[in-house]
């Protein structure tokens, strides 16, 4: 678990343009449907990694540890606002 989240930690603001760029090549003729589509993905993405989180919590003290080594929820949400 910890190689999965220090993997995370280290790329996922850099995939944020990546799938954005994907997003627009396959639903650009319509902004509106790939704003949409954008906001679904990053929302997915947002909802699986605090599942994550939660399996982690739920290892005892070594995934809390994990936990409070990771990128914060709350700083994953701030980023994806920004960036829509």
């Amino acid at each position: 678990m910890q190689v999965i989240a220090n993997d995370f930690k280290s790329r996922w603001n850099a995939m944020i343009p990546v799938i954005t760029t994907e997003v627009q090549t396959h639903f650009g003729s319509a902004p509106d449907s790939a704003t949409s589509m954008l906001k679904h993905c990053l929302t997915s993405l947002y909802e699986k990694y605090g599942e994550f989180q939660g399996l982690l919590n739920k290892q005892g003290p070594a995934g809390k540890e994990v936990v409070r080594a990771s990128v914060s929820l709350h700083t994953i949400r701030y980023e994806f606002k920004n960036k829509v």
